[in-house]
């Protein structure tokens, strides 16, 4: 929409900065009312409209809502219950799952919604292991200073890895599971050296 007249024209009319022009309609909270008001009026008697698409190139935020809403022929009503499935044959009997990922916060929460959103139930129930505080444990270094780099360093005799993290989801789980697999032996060696108690 091309419009009449531009901010520059606006803020020398109501003789402010082009900044506060901006401000009026992108944070009037921080414009006095009076300034707020008297931007607005002229903006109005000369049928200004801010540019939307201007605006989002420059704050980089669209200010539009995209909202995916699942229906019965959504594939996550297929997978995900195929995915519990599995959990349950590759634990085997009497074996409750335990979730684990690094970090566990998203991963844990992203999987829980979807199984109980598609299958209504999670093999996991509430449990997950966050492998990085684990590690922190391990390697008695505070959370922050703890990274996979680090732990790979002090597995490097048992850890073997096929995949590399790399943003595939597949391979980026294949790549948690060696790391946790090295881990919970090195801890399992540990303790055996030093009991506990």
């Amino acid at each position: 929409m091309n419009n009449p007249v531009s901010i520059l024209e606006i803020a020398q009319a109501a003789g402010v900065s082009a900044a506060t022009v901006s401000r009026v309609f992108n944070q009037p909270e921080k414009v006095r009312l009076g300034t707020r008001e008297m931007v607005l009026a002229i903006a109005t008697r000369h049928g200004y409209q801010p540019n939307s698409a201007a605006s989002a190139l420059r704050t980089q935020r669209s200010k539009i809502l995209g909202v995916m809403l699942p229906t019965f022929g959504n594939p996550g009503f297929g997978v995900m219950p195929e995915f519990a499935k599995w959990v349950w044959a590759t634990a085997g009997e009497n074996v409750k799952p335990v979730f684990a990922a690094w970090p566990v916060g998203f991963d844990f929460t992203y999987v829980y919604w979807y199984l109980m959103r598609f299958h209504g139930q999670s093999p996991f129930s509430h449990h997950a292991l966050d492998i990085r505080s684990f590690a922190m444990a391990y390697m008695n270094l505070t959370y922050r200073s703890c990274h996979k780099s680090k732990l790979q360093k002090r597995l490097k005799d048992r850890l073997n890895p096929t995949h590399r993290h790399d943003h595939i989801a597949v391979r980026d789980a294949i790549e948690q599971g060696e790391l946790l697999v090295a881990l919970l032996e090195a801890n399992r060696d540990l303790h055996k050296q030093r009991p506990l108690g």
